[in-house]
């Protein structure tokens, strides 16, 4: 009797062993084809884990251009159209008529860049990696994921915000640093306070008693608090009336530089009330015709265009 029948109680004919067998091989193959279906899987898996933690700790590179032209110092020269310099990640600089920038930083985490002269616009890619800076002389604009221009002008710079945040530092920023959000501008006055020095004294020429000269006033030259930046600080706390009359003192100027600017701020506020659609579209006009820098001409054409329609059509 062999072993298995004895286990079985020697009751089990051929028939049965045979099927018994069968029963045993097919669940062995069985465990065959998962094992071996498994297997890859699990290799699969781990090749995948792989490179996704070699990605996810690989750090990103410089940014370059989108059209392979390289990294470096772009002009354009005065009375020429804008150019636009587009970037790798989907970020872009717009350089005005007159305007330089020179690349200073390139890597993964910053990408700063100098504003020689003009006017530029950034559009920031959102959601990237890196921190954009200007250095424009007087102030450092610092922002992430944001459009923005910069202008070099006679009288400082200017930094106005279209999206998103940006920081400006200085020595002669109010506390030395200003977070500017949306539809927010200011200049950074160039200004420096001058120290005036005492007069000599008058040589005595005769034998009588000197007469003794008043002591002059030594005195700084502080400059106004400007228009713009009140104007600004009138917006955030409410007061419209306020804001569009400093905007409208700094507009009437015919020798101030930012006229121009000031006349399209007030069409912006004045663009919220609908009572103000005539007075909007004077201000784009005037703002217009006294010159805009290259961005900003874009965008105020836009708004004269839906000035002129919104007029049409509200009553």
């Amino acid at each position: 009797m062999t072993r298995l029948d004895r286990m079985l109680g020697g009751g089990a004919d051929e028939a049965q062993v045979a099927r018994m067998w069968a029963g045993i091989g097919a669940r062995r193959s069985a465990r065959a084809r998962r094992t071996n279906v498994t297997r890859p899987l699990a290799i699969v898996a781990a090749a995948a884990a792989i490179v996704f933690v070699v990605f996810a700790l690989r750090k990103p590179g410089p940014l370059a251009t989108r059209d392979g032209s390289g990294v470096h110092a772009w002009s354009v020269p005065a009375g020429e159209a804008p150019r636009v310099v587009e970037l790798d990640d989907g970020s872009a600089i717009t350089l005005g008529s007159g305007a330089s920038v020179e690349p200073v930083e390139n890597t993964g985490e910053r990408f700063c860049v100098l504003l020689r002269d003009g006017s530029a616009h950034f559009s920031v890619r959102p959601g990237g990696p890196r921190r954009w800076i200007v250095e424009a002389g007087v102030a450092t604009v610092e922002g992430v994921g944001t459009i923005f221009d910069v202008t070099r002008e006679p009288a400082g710079v200017r930094v106005s915000v279209e999206r998103g945040v940006v920081v400006v530092r200085g020595e002669r920023v109010p506390n030395h640093v200003r977070r500017l959000e949306a539809h927010e501008s200011m200049l950074v006055s160039a200004e420096v306070a001058r120290v005036e020095e005492p007069s000599p004294p008058a040589p005595v020429t005769s034998t009588s008693t000197p007469k003794v000269a008043a002591p002059e006033t030594i005195a700084s030259a502080r400059p106004e608090p400007d228009l713009l930046d009140e104007a600004d600080r009138a917006r955030r706390e409410g007061r419209t009336a306020d804001a569009l009359a400093l905007l409208g003192r700094v507009a009437a100027s015919r020798d101030d530089a930012r006229a121009a600017l000031a006349s399209f701020t007030r069409a912006k506020i004045e663009l919220e009330d609908p009572s103000k659609l005539d007075d909007a579209t004077r201000d784009l006009e005037r703002a217009l015709a006294r010159g805009l820098p290259s961005p900003l001409d874009e965008q105020a054409r836009a708004r004269l265009a839906e000035a002129r329609a919104r007029k049409k059509t509200e009553p």
